[in-house]
């Protein structure tokens, strides 16, 4: 019988994910009452060691024949998965790590994975210039461009999701606002290319689930609560563990916040990618790298919207000409940051400038907002009912 901590067969209902959350909120303001960051560490490690002795034991029980032969660690070569993997070795030592090798990684993450023992490296099916021609852009977030592609291709069965990403209101006639396409990026259902979420599936998920059934091994993933909404979501549905589905995996990580990856690395001297700088201590003592604070796929630009001053794609022009120049003429990325207001490159000395944008639009694109007059194809008093976006959609 499976351990009963993981909850496997409980059904995912509100009251579950509510649970979980206060769960989370309790754990996590147990372990901040220890102000000495050994202590709190020590209480994350100790979860950790019975997360990953609890998953690994458990796989080796029926009733999960398909899986029952291994397990082994996600490596992206990032902080979280580099203190993954050292976590999960220090209780099994031998357990294999998997690199997903989509050609898209930070080039020190994918140096420093060369370096890790005992690796396997998976590739794609599909080339990045595949997925961008056949399925859309990744941009804005996972969940907008979803919600995008929902809208821009339409099917006779679709016809009510569709109507909740204009609307917010479901087939039951609720409002769920939280599953609309806010405003300010709906001028993304005109734009002139396409857009969607698929990008990590076919370049990372598809591989390493592939690994998994092809091995019959389960992985341990780096999630953690607080990197964002989605992955929130998800883990406070299923918390430490995912037994259901076709992809199950253990998130040892679950509490851990970014300060407790840091000191960890710090505490047991672990060697990480060059892509982060150096480990150093704030004058609020906090920890913080002084490269890189998040690394992910060169190209990717979910999130670069709230990024200020010199964005992921200008210093990819400063310290990568070459890849630079592929991603903004052979991938297409110019014509998409462009028509998001986006600054791309270091020779631009005003957005505006660059988009050749009337005088009104300069304090939009200085303010991170898309143009008014990109919006709106140059009307300046736009109807963007949620009737008329629907009747654009069939």
């Amino acid at each position: 019988m499976a351990c009963s901590v993981f909850e496997c067969d409980a059904k995912i209902t509100t009251e579950l994910i509510a649970k979980n959350k206060k769960r989370y909120r309790n754990l996590r303001f147990a372990i901040e009452h220890w102000s000495d960051r050994e202590k709190r560490l020590a209480k994350l490690e100790t979860d950790a060691y019975w997360t990953i002795l609890d998953w690994s034991k458990n796989w080796f029980w029926p009733p999960y024949p398909r899986y029952s032969h291994d397990v082994h660690v996600n490596v992206s070569g990032g902080l979280d998965s580099t203190v993954l993997l050292h976590l999960v070795r220090r209780q099994l030592p031998n357990v294999k790590g998997v690199f997903c090798d989509t050609g898209l990684e930070n080039a020190d993450n994918r140096a420093f994975v060369k370096t890790l023992d005992n690796m396997e490296w998976v590739r794609p099916k599909k080339t990045h210039r595949q997925v961008l021609e056949e399925d859309g852009y990744p941009v804005v977030s996972k969940k907008i461009a979803r919600y995008i592609w929902d809208v821009r291709n339409p099917t006779k069965r679709n016809a009510t999701t569709r109507r909740l990403r204009l609307t917010g209101v479901d087939s039951k006639g609720k409002r769920r606002s939280a599953y609309m396409i806010p405003k300010k990026w709906r001028f993304l259902l005109q734009a002139p290319f396409k857009i969607s979420d698929k990008c990590c599936h076919y370049l990372k998920k598809e591989p390493l689930d592939r690994y998994m059934k092809e091995h019959h091994s389960v992985p341990f993933v780096g999630m953690r609560v607080d990197e964002g909404d989605e992955r929130a979501k998800t883990l406070f549905k299923l918390w430490h563990s995912n037994y259901t589905g076709k992809s199950p995996w253990c998130a040892p990580l679950l509490l851990w916040t970014r300060e407790d990856i840091l000191y960890y690395i710090l505490k047991y001297n672990i060697p990480y990618s060059k892509a982060y700088g150096e480990i150093t201590e704030g004058p609020d003592g906090r920890l913080y790298t002084t490269g890189e604070s998040r690394t992910g796929c060169d190209f990717c630009a979910f999130g670069v919207q709230f990024e200020k001053g010199e964005n992921r794609f200008i210093r990819m022009e400063r310290e990568n000409p070459s890849r630079y120049k592929y991603c903004m003429d052979v991938l297409g990325y110019r014509r998409v940051l462009q028509y998001m207001g986006i600054p791309f490159s270091r020779s631009q000395v005003t957005i505006a400038e660059q988009l050749a944008l009337p005088f009104d639009d300069i304090d939009c694109v200085a303010a991170g907002k898309p143009a008014l007059s990109v919006l709106t194809g140059g009307n300046q008093n736009p109807d963007h009912s949620a009737k008329n976006m629907v009747a654009a959609s069939r």
